[in-house]
């Protein structure tokens, strides 16, 4: 029987991407403002066929899940007028108007960093809207940071290497 060789079993250069080493990119968002970031989830759906004495299985429609962005409320490049702004696209509180769709909706772009800080992949999410709008808490017994939080949904992403 021959030998495992343990050297075949192992990576010789195994890097995994660090939760921490990414930047987004979304028109009017500082990237500095940004404190998490959801990867994208996608569920396939099944559709079940009846076929003599078995069940057979197909997929059915793909429904792109919706990611959430927390990010910081800075004082001086305020995160709350920059997420307004966005938002004031889909709708508008002072004139009651609603935007349209090429107004209201963005390409968002997170660049994966390596350990030296060079772009190692994109993942482009497109046509994406504000579905939830968090500005965060006031606390008078916590001295935390104020938090944002958007959730986004998106018609589809890609990935590039």
């Amino acid at each position: 029987m021959p030998k495992i060789d343990l050297s075949q079993q192992l990576a010789k250069l195994f890097e995994p991407i660090r939760q921490n080493r990414f930047f987004l990119e979304v028109d009017g968002i500082p990237s500095f403002m940004v404190k998490t970031f959801q990867r994208p989830k996608i569920s396939n759906g099944s559709i079940e066929i009846d076929y003599i004495n078995v069940k057979r299985y197909l997929t059915g429609k793909t429904t792109v899940n919706t990611v959430t962005l927390t990010m910081h409320d800075p004082i001086e490049q305020s995160g709350k007028q920059a997420v307004q702004a966005w938002q004031k696209a889909h709708y508008d509180f002072q004139t009651g108007r609603a935007g349209y769709s090429d107004d209201y909706m963005r390409e968002m772009t997170v660049k994966e960093l390596s350990p030296a800080g060079d772009i190692i992949s994109e993942i482009v999410l497109h046509r994406c809207f504000i579905v939830d709008l968090d500005l965060g808490n006031y606390d008078y017994a916590s001295a935390e940071p104020v938090e944002i939080s958007l959730t986004i949904q998106y018609d589809g992403y890609e990935v590039k290497a």
